[in-house]
């Protein structure tokens, strides 16, 4: 997928661990239809960062300091025309998931799934809602309820 920078998905990504941030930015580049536009350590400043840098998502850790990622998700939730958020977490805890999609998470996946399940995960600039979710087997059909539901909306 070789696209142009207009065609390239503008992404955003909050993670608190430089690490990570590298490898998504590895995942998420240009040669796979993908534009990294900027990227944060914490979930305080995330909404001043999607007005400034206008991505087409949001690419979120769960657990950060100072404002974590279900609290993020919530304050973006607020602001009208913000874009989908994808939550990703290392736990496998299913009421830390199912608040991130109360909070106005549109997806989230295990930060262990292969990098080609994350690409498929990320929308398109045009995508009002995450064509998939990956959902491990803790709580994996309360969860996909849940992700129903508010999918419905």
């Amino acid at each position: 997928m070789n696209n142009t920078a207009d065609d390239a998905v503008r992404v955003l990504l909050v993670d608190d661990q430089e690490l990570v941030r590298t490898g998504l930015r590895g995942i998420l580049r240009p040669r796979f239809g993908f534009d990294v536009v900027g990227e944060l350590d914490s979930g305080e400043g995330v909404v001043e960062a999607v007005a400034r840098l206008r991505p087409h998502v949001v690419v979120m850790d769960v657990r950060m300091p100072t404002v974590d990622g279900v609290t993020a998700t919530r304050l973006l939730g607020d602001v009208p025309g913000s874009p989908p958020v994808l939550v990703l977490t290392t736990f496998e805890d299913e009421e830390i998931l199912a608040g991130a999609l109360r909070a106005g998470a549109a997806g989230f996946l295990l930060k262990g799934v292969p990098a080609e399940e994350l690409q498929r995960a990320v929308p398109g600039r045009d995508s009002y809602r995450f064509a998939a979710a990956t959902f491990t087997e803790i709580g994996a059909k309360g969860l996909a309820a849940e992700f129903q539901a508010l999918s419905a909306r």
